[in-house]
């Protein structure tokens, strides 16, 4: 999968809620184990917060997975620009 692909997969579970004082989902995270699979995560900001990245961590754990190949986190701007964050490999 290209960055790209994977930075439009996170995108796509951006779907931010407030609660309260708690805000969910609007930061969301992606990533691709060295098998390929793809898994996907969002920021829980409850109490005791999970950031998107241990997110989708926990879900690739969960699934048996321990080898990350590429992971991508992204988040709106104020003005509904898409920024995300590539780290170099």
């Amino acid at each position: 999968m290209t960055n790209e692909e994977l930075i439009q997969t996170a995108a796509s579970r951006l779907n931010w809620k407030k609660t309260g004082d708690f805000l969910f989902a609007d930061v969301a995270c992606a990533l691709e184990t060295g098998q390929g699979n793809i898994y996907t995560g969002v920021v829980l900001g409850t109490y005791i917060p999970l950031c998107a990245e241990q997110s989708a961590v926990a879900a690739m754990v969960t699934a048996g997975e321990y080898k990350i190949k590429k992971i991508v986190a992204v988040w709106r701007s104020e003005q509904g620009e898409l920024k995300g964050v590539v780290p170099e490999t």
